[in-house]
């Protein structure tokens, strides 16, 4: 018998919804004012963002909806059931994010129709949708209605966080330095020249990029369009932002639905997909614009989608495929982090494994995934002759890199010391030991023992704690270790929180006293995430008080991607001027600023010039065919058009230790200046007599690691 949230007093589903997203809004305005910013001014900026992301998001959504009915065909079995509008979107947005990547490479995006094709899959899809819903009522199940007020403490942390620009928040992830680096700064780089393509100064181009490319039509989509963020691409940042946001949101909800489905509770299965949303190292990642929530939701989607015993071999076969192949396409590693998991998962619970069967379950989706990822194979083997670049390099060439930077990059990118080393990093801060996860591991942990030893969960559990069981293994064998990389064991770790809850649930003793203690695990979630969020976005002085929270936060992001920061720049001294706001306010399109040690190019609006660390460096070459000194290389830097240079020595040493950066730039040519001059800002228009600009050394340019 389902186990159900609600008093008899609550049984209106939409009376459900609506007090839950009014308890969103109620929550995300006061969490908008904590702080030493203006309340008002916060609470405009949350606004002011939300409703600009919004507008693109939104359409972006419903578009995919829409276009997910036209795969309705791999899961309906009855044409008059009640559309599955959570998987249909889901579905959905893998094609919308495939059409992204497709539609850029063709240049798209750019030039005068740029505007309208970016918005035709929106609105082919909308009008899909409509035509789907004509004349039909829209159903609305009563347990799934409890998520959004039992997640809604959760979701308006999330919305606004999602709702501060990048740089502005999370210290734990340098605030944002990917998605200042690459994840909106290739899409930026994209508009700009018009295509999606591989860059030969930014590596990360080179990777399958698909949720990138999304990010690259929210703002083609955005009135203004224009690659610089003063002058239009503020929807779209934050509109990447709500987007990935909304994957973390489907992940959730598809997590609701297989507990619900193993067990038949929907307190347990809300409770589940809420402890997914509340994980410490899900809501950070999942209000930047990265790209590993698209990861969690295709692989909650294809669980749900593997243990259907109502379709077909080959329906179950593609759309599990489908799915996992948009994860791989947004992050390369779910290939053996969520594709292998999935299938065997999908093996291990198919009816019939015959040879024929199995043929049937794999051959076709074997060909979908192919296709899927075709795009990208093909953009990477026109750019370096490596259709996987930077991986595979010893099969397929290395393309423009030197073996330098191959190995650099792999001695990056490779696991660390020896299995036993790696198996004492995933206990400690640089895996399931990072205070980002909280209690999460030890209540996936719990909920695992619970599952295993109940005969009615016993079977899945043991099958997912078998697909984590791999995972661990193969981020033990094959990647780096980092905290962050363990977010695609979320899934089957919320799966079985919620069956351990369902189990309590089933417990002898008073029902309502049994369901209140069910709250328990995530409220040991939700409140450390929520304090997590709040304690991040303060700067500690030693001489007075703390300064900063989410109301700052909302008002200095507002403030730089609105373009008041470099717009009325001139109207202060140099010497109160940050490096970014200096260099916008006073260079012309005749200059070019060359960033030597920094690759944060995302809120420059002048012409940059930049590389990743793992890029051959331009000071390299400069040093390399000068006479290898500093004022040599100064001259020739000159010579190639640079006007100006930024020098983050305090990250250009972190670099140089650690091995990744060019090692031609050494100590000797760029010595490490001192801490109040970390940032060095140089104008060489006289090569001859360089001069130092004195912009200030406030920390616009957040430092690289965690205070």
């Amino acid at each position: 018998m389902s186990e159900t949230p609600p008093t008899p007093r609550f049984n209106d589903p939409r009376l459900i919804v609506l007090i839950g997203a009014v308890a969103v809004v109620v929550l995300a305005l006061w969490l908008a004012t904590i702080g030493t910013g203006a309340p008002d001014g916060a609470i405009a900026g949350l606004i002011q963002s939300f409703l600009l992301g919004a507008s693109l998001t939104a359409p972006w959504l419903i578009g995919a909806a829409g276009l997910g009915r036209l795969l309705a065909g791999l899961w309906r079995t009855d044409t008059d059931a009640e559309p599955d509008l959570l998987l249909q979107t889901t579905a959905g947005a893998m094609v919308c994010l495939f059409l992204a990547h497709l539609m850029g490479m063709m240049g798209l995006f750019s030039g005068g129709i740029g505007r309208t094709m970016a918005w035709l899959p929106c609105v082919t899809g909308t009008a899909i949708l409509l035509h789907q819903w004509r004349g039909r009522r829209p159903m609305m199940d009563l347990h799934a209605a409890w998520f959004l007020p039992v997640a809604s403490p959760v979701i308006a942390m999330l919305v606004t966080a999602a709702c501060i620009a990048p740089g502005f928040i999370w210290s734990s992830e340098a605030r944002q330095f990917d998605t200042l680096a690459y994840h909106l700064q290739l899409p930026k780089e994209w508009l700009a020249s018009g295509t999606i393509q591989s860059l030969q100064h930014n590596v990360y181009s080179h990777l399958p990029s698909y949720m990138e490319a999304g990010y690259t039509q929210l703002a083609a989509m955005s009135l203004g369009a224009e690659p610089r963020p003063a002058a239009g691409a503020a929807a779209g940042v934050y509109a990447a932002q709500l987007l990935h946001l909304c994957f973390a949101i489907l992940a959730a909800l598809h997590v609701r639905r297989v507990i619900d489905a193993i067990v038949g509770n929907s307190l347990a299965g809300v409770i589940g997909g809420c402890s997914l949303l509340a994980a410490g190292w899900v809501t950070v990642a999942a209000t930047c614009a990265y790209n590993e929530m698209v990861v969690l939701a295709g692989f909650a989607a294809a669980i749900g989608v593997a243990r259907r015993n109502d379709l077909s071999s080959v329906q179950r076969g593609l759309l599990v495929a489908l799915l996992t192949a948009g994860a791989v396409a947004a992050k390369p590693t779910a290939l053996y982090m969520v594709a292998f998991p999935s299938v065997a998962l999908l093996v291990a619970w198919s009816p019939s494994r015959t040879l024929t069967d199995l043929a049937r379950l794999l051959i076709p989706g074997a060909f979908v995934a192919m296709i899927f990822l075709a795009p990208w194979l093909i953009r990477n083997a026109m750019a370096t002759g490596n259709p996987v670049f930077p991986a595979a390099t010893d099969l397929f060439g290395s393309g423009h890199w030197m073996p330098e930077q191959v190995a650099r990059w792999r001695g990056a990118h490779s696991p660390d010391g020896t299995i036993a080393d790696r198996l004492h990093l995933l206990v400690t801060e640089r895996g399931m030991g990072h205070h980002q996860w909280f209690l999460f591991f030890p209540l996936v942990g719990v909920g695992a023992i619970v599952a295993l030893l109940w005969r009615r969960t016993r079977a899945v559990a043991g099958m997912l704690v078998a697909a984590l069981a791999f995972e661990v293994a193969a981020r033990l064998l094959l990647e780096h270790q980092q905290s962050r990389f363990l977010l695609p064991l979320a899934v089957p770790g919320a799966v079985l929180i919620g069956l351990g809850i369902s189990r309590l649930l089933q417990g002898q003793g008073d029902g309502v006293w049994r369901r209140r203690f069910a709250y328990v695990p995530l409220l040991l979630l939700v409140f450390p995430s929520i304090s997590n969020f709040l304690e991040q976005n303060w700067i500690r002085f030693p001489d007075r008080p703390p300064a900063g929270g989410p109301s700052e936060a909302l008002i200095a992001g507002a403030r730089a991607l609105n373009g008041s920061i470099s717009d009325f720049a001139g109207e202060r001294p140099l010497e109160s001027m940050d490096p970014i706001s200096g260099f916008n306010a006073t260079l012309g399109d005749g200059d070019l600023l060359y960033l030597v040690g920094e690759s944060r190019a995302l809120y420059f609006t002048v012409p940059v010039s930049y590389h990743s660390t793992w890029d051959s460096a331009l000071m390299g070459e400069a040093i390399e065919a000068s006479d290898g000194t500093l004022d040599g290389a100064i001259r020739w830097l000159a010579a190639q058009g640079v006007t100006h240079l930024l020098v983050n020595s305090a990250e250009l040493e972190r670099l140089r230790s650690d091995g990744w950066y060019d090692p031609r730039v050494t100590q000797d040519v760029i010595p490490t200046t001192p801490a109040d001059r970390a940032i060095l800002c140089l104008d060489i228009t006289r090569p001859d007599r360089p001069s130092i600009l004195p912009f200030s050394q406030l920390p616009t340019l957040p430092p690289s690691r965690s205070p």
